[in-house]
């Protein structure tokens, strides 16, 4: 992703076979897409190191207003675990259903999408994931 998000997709040719196999999952979960020249492009939030350092203070900072106002929405979220690889057997079933990072990036990636400003169109789940660059 970071290689995409560089646009040094040569880079791409030094990558396992295998993960070059799930670029059509990736643009599947809207992770990646293609332009219209067919040229791969993120569709992920993308973010400085400082940034994330900030959005984690004010996560601790302000975390109990947070879940309490989140809360339905989160549990909405839970209605559907995580759901792993073929590969993996012995995780326990709590671990699925974990909230990704912390509430507040999770609560502005929401935020964000329902402003449009994310994933237009899109009417899956978002992805819960973000890429953070060093600047």
């Amino acid at each position: 992703i970071y290689s995409i998000y560089l646009g040094q997709t040569e880079m791409l040719e030094m990558l396992d076979k295998k993960l070059l196999e799930n670029i059509g999952t990736m643009i599947e979960q809207n992770t990646l897409l293609r332009d219209d020249e067919g040229k791969l492009q993120v569709n992920i939030p993308v973010i400085s190191m400082q940034d994330r350092w900030d959005i984690y203070e004010l996560s601790e900072k302000y975390d109990n207003i947070i879940s309490e106002r989140f809360h339905d929405r989160f549990m909405e979220l839970m209605k559907n675990p995580v759901k792993l690889p073929k590969h993996l057997k012995s995780v326990p079933d709590w671990l699925r259903y974990m909230d990704c990072c912390c509430y507040f990036p999770s609560a502005v990636i929401l935020e964000a999408r329902e402003k449009g400003l994310f994933l237009n169109g899109y009417d899956r789940p978002a992805p819960a994931i973000m890429l953070c660059v060093e600047k």
